[in-house]
């Protein structure tokens, strides 16, 4: 699985770290801010919420009156459906 970091705070410690042993670190820091960003966004979890005559996303509020499959996300908002806030 892929991970991801924040630009500024990786310049900001690789700057520390080549001060601490004397070295400029132009070269590195130019390499960083020349990688791509990644298309990313954050996660959202929820819970699906039974009812009576329904379920319900706690995410984004939809009802749904059958779900034919146990789901892991939501149909309709893509949230983890594992509780979590």
């Amino acid at each position: 699985m892929a991970e991801y970091i924040e630009r500024e705070q990786a310049i900001g410690v690789l700057i520390k770290g080549f001060a601490f042993h004397g070295y400029a670190g132009d070269t590195a820091v130019n390499i960083i801010k020349d990688i791509p960003s990644a298309d990313v966004k954050p996660v959202v979890h929820g819970r699906m919420e039974i009812h009576s005559t329904c379920i319900r996303c706690s995410a984004c509020d939809e009802r749904f009156t059958l779900m034919p499959i146990p789901c892991n996300y939501c149909p309709n908002c893509g949230a983890r459906m594992d509780g979590n806030e």
